[in-house]
């Protein structure tokens, strides 16, 4: 019968610890195809350690996509705690003329980042869809550099009017020189991410009578975009077991002599157990550290 002492590694998150036997725990918490953390260490993948594929399944009776918010707050916290972030992080709220279509929406976006990309090519980022009251979609890019205000919006208005022509949309009362839909609001702390965040991925689209007409959290392009780095940044801490097991006190239970008490057993190579206090301080220090030493492979 497979125990949970059998298991070879285990898998710290915000919200728990997992502990599995399987080579697949290596290559979770980080969304790079390129490394992985083991205890103390960035470890180039081999062969012999191949990146898991696990098929997204998509809902038959309600189409479109849907933002994963726990990813999305796990990223920003990871974020925001890099080096670069300590110098300047700024939220940057993108609105589009009314009638455009989520497609239409994020064609847009991926114009504009490309331009941000010329303009500054160690520029960090993450982005989130919102259903604005109207309907129409509009976005949330968390930005590590500073921008011009004028020439983000000059970027994007170019943008829009290029797309507004070659497809004739006719958004309704569209002028390019009157375009001001780029604002910025400047992050100090890491709760204020939070918050930005959770404030925003809760709204939907309503009715006169305030009444949400339609799923608010379903979409019909991609809810969710990173630039590099950040979609390779670590967002659980992966040791081996012997390590692992010298934060028990951390594990949810009733008794101080089974520090297993409270494990939930996923399947015979996974268990997970909630904390009692939250993740250890010394795992949350070793995430930073690792996280910013990642930065400095990218930015090399």
């Amino acid at each position: 019968m497979p125990s949970i002492y059998n298991t070879s590694h285990a898998s710290f998150s915000e919200t728990g610890v997992a502990f599995f036997n399987s080579n697949r725990a290596l290559s979770t918490g980080s969304g790079s195809s390129k490394y992985f953390a083991l205890d103390h260490s960035i470890i180039e993948k081999g062969d012999s350690i191949p990146r898991p594929r696990i098929k997204k399944r998509q809902s038959k009776s309600i189409p479109g996509y849907k933002l994963n918010k726990s990813k999305v707050l796990q990223k920003a916290a990871a974020f925001y705690n890099l080096p670069s972030s300590k110098k300047f992080l700024a939220f940057y709220s993108i609105s589009f003329p009314e009638g455009m279509t989520d497609k239409q929406a994020v064609k847009v976006l991926n114009i504009w980042l490309t331009r941000l990309r010329e303009k500054s090519k160690k520029i960090n980022y993450l982005w989130i869809a919102e259903r604005q009251g109207n309907g129409t979609i509009h976005f949330h890019a968390l930005v590590d550099r500073f921008l011009n205000i004028r020439l983000v919006n000059y970027f994007m208005a170019k943008a829009i009017d290029k797309l507004n022509r070659d497809e004739n949309c006719g958004f309704r009362n569209w002028n390019r020189s009157n375009y001001n839909g780029v604002d910025v609001k400047r992050v100090f702390n890491g709760k204020g991410v939070s918050q930005y965040l959770a404030k925003y991925m809760s709204k939907g689209k309503k009715s006169e009578s305030g009444q949400i007409t339609m799923d608010p959290e379903r979409f019909e392009c991609r809810t969710l975009g990173m630039s590099r780095l950040i979609s390779a940044l670590f967002t659980k801490a992966i040791l081996r077991f012997d390590n692992a097991i010298r934060y028990w006190d951390y594990f949810k239970r009733a008794s101080d002599n089974h520090p297993f008490e409270n494990a939930i057993k996923i399947n015979d190579l996974a268990w997970w157990i909630p904390y009692r206090f939250g993740i250890p301080p010394q795992l949350s220090k070793y995430l930073n550290l690792l996280n910013s030493n990642l930065s400095k492979l990218y930015c090399s």
